[in-house]
């Protein structure tokens, strides 16, 4: 891998829902202005969620001293909720969420959004997005790409890239210089465009495309996994034993592909979407998620048609090996270097509050241990309202016993669900709202009592589940609006376990690196 397709703009495609509520639908614009203060008023809604130029150096940084280069995305003409909630006369009037490219002020608002951040990129080329736009408005698309790849190659010197992109015109046609990131037939055939010269990449979504959370049942595209699914890059078309590769794009047609060693393939990108919305996925679970197709697809890309096939027989074991040592970080979360003794061999972490003379039973004590990633079990043995903190993650009892995850400044309470709920293989973690016997309902904890075992397992399937005094309680979770279709669910939030700081009234804390719920 030695890219990171960096995605700094979107929003719920009103496509499935909202249009006529679509000023009060979550977009965000993640740059943050520092020369035209004007777009910092209008374009961000939350600077808090914003990166400043240091911070994106910062990360370009990272990237490159371990040989990736950032690919930044900056979306338009469609997703672009971000510019028409600032400038609404700048919308279809059917489509909110899509630039009227036909109005005099588009073009040159979306440019003065690349004048601002082009100084930014450390890359040779740049992401400007262009996919989902009206198909009947295709020479007003055609004009708007390559006027943009005009602007961006004289302004920077930089090609750009493009999502392709159904855009049936019989009078113009994109310029070959942009690079075309193929998605999905019906959008674009790559086949037909290497043969018209222009440069392709691969993120066909039969293979490379992950939902994060939950697939789009019943809308389509519907087969999107939650989790990367490994199956079709062992099996690409569903041929045993094909491994795909990059020059492999079509699984339905599978004599329509590149040829090896094509000059006009530049290689391919898996991607994983947030289509649930901000708080429905924590920045770990869009990690692991990907976890184990980062390494898969690496392998294949890097190898291709000519290289070694991956042994089927000891890929995972590989994968968890390396992953877990990978240098210079700790994304899976492990606890390393604790020895405890106690009469359970999963125990990796163990504390209890010192009695001290003269020494508050509820003061604040660094444990230092940051957080323990999923799978783990974890009991508390509570006194009365507390904080539990890391970096990643607070879990907190407020004094009236409502238990709330904190991350990312979201709050997750905890909720009643029944204890087989979130187990269907097919969907996992999802409960449907209307099949099912879970109130959802706020769960209080019993804050008078003067002491009570609060345990609470980690999985990314089940998510992060509580028990209280060895009775199921619920579970942290998440409200995912359906869409176009009236299916919502709930699905489950998979957070870590924080070990960093304790507050308040935690006596004892004990974590195990498997779940063992107490009625297990």
């Amino acid at each position: 891998m030695n890219e990171f397709h960096y995605h700094t703009s979107d929003n719920y495609p009103l496509s499935r829902g909202r249009n006529d509520s679509w000023q009060d639908v979550y977009a965000q614009f993640s740059l943050r202005p520092e020369r035209d203060l004007e777009l910092l008023d209008g374009l961000i809604e939350r600077k808090n969620e914003t990166l400043s130029r240091a911070d994106f150096e910062d990360l370009q940084l990272h990237c490159a001293r371990r040989g990736i280069t950032v690919i930044p995305e900056i979306e338009a003409p469609g997703h672009c909720l971000s510019i028409t909630k600032w400038k609404p006369e700048l919308a279809l009037a059917n489509k909110k969420d899509l630039l009227n490219l036909t109005h005099p002020d588009s073009i040159p608002t979306v440019q003065r959004i690349w004048q601002e951040f082009l100084p930014w990129f450390q890359t040779k080329e740049v992401h400007i997005g262009a996919d989902e736009y009206d198909p009947t408005l295709a020479d007003d698309y055609i004009r708007f790409v390559n006027e943009m790849e005009r602007f961006v190659r004289t302004s920077s010197g930089k090609g750009i890239r493009i999502w392709g992109t159904y855009e049936p015109s019989e009078n113009l046609s994109i310029s070959q210089q942009v690079v075309v990131q193929h998605w999905q037939y019906g959008q674009s055939d790559p086949v037909a465009l290497a043969r018209s010269h222009y440069q392709v990449i691969n993120s066909e979504d039969w293979w490379a495309y992950m939902t994060l959370k939950n697939d789009h049942t019943p809308i389509f595209p519907a087969p999107y996994a939650q989790f990367f699914n490994q199956t079709r890059i062992f099996d690409f078309a569903g041929h045993g034993g094909w491994q795909w590769e990059p020059s492999l794009f079509n699984p339905v047609n599978t004599t329509e592909q590149l040829p090896t060693g094509s000059h006009q393939n530049k290689g391919a990108i898996l991607a994983a979407w947030n289509d649930n919305g901000p708080d429905a996925t924590t920045q770990l679970e869009a990690f692991y998620a990907a976890r184990r197709g980062i390494p898969l697809v690496a392998s294949r890309a890097w190898g291709g048609r000519r290289g070694p096939l991956i042994d089927i027989a000891k890929w995972l074991t590989s994968v968890e090996c390396f992953a877990r040592r990978a240098p210079s970080q700790n994304l899976d979360r492990n606890i390393h270097g604790i020895r405890v003794a106690t009469n359970n061999s999963s125990t990796i972490f163990s504390w209890s509050r010192p009695h001290s003379a003269g020494e508050s039973q509820q003061s604040r004590v660094v444990l230092g241990y940051g957080s323990k990633g999923p799978e783990y079990t974890m009991t508390l043995l509570v006194t009365g309202p507390f904080n539990l903190s890391s970096s990643d993650a607070t879990l907190t009892l407020s004094p009236s016993g409502d238990l709330i995850f904190y991350t990312d400044g979201t709050p997750y309470p905890l909720r009643s669900v029944a204890p087989t709920d979130g187990f269907e293989a097919g969907q996992p973690g999802r409960i449907w709202s209307n099949v099912t016997t879970s109130t959802h309902e706020l769960v209080r904890l019993p804050v008078a009592q003067k002491r009570m075992e609060v345990t609470m397992t980690g999985d990314y399937i089940g998510g992060s589940r509580v028990w209280v005094n060895g009775h199921f309680a619920g579970r942290f979770e998440v409200f995912v609006y359906g869409g176009r279709n009236t299916l919502f669910s709930w699905s489950q939030m998979a957070f870590v376990a924080p070990l960093d700081i304790v507050e308040g009234g935690i006596e004892s804390i004990q974590v195990g690196s498997e779940v063992c719920p107490p009625d297990s």
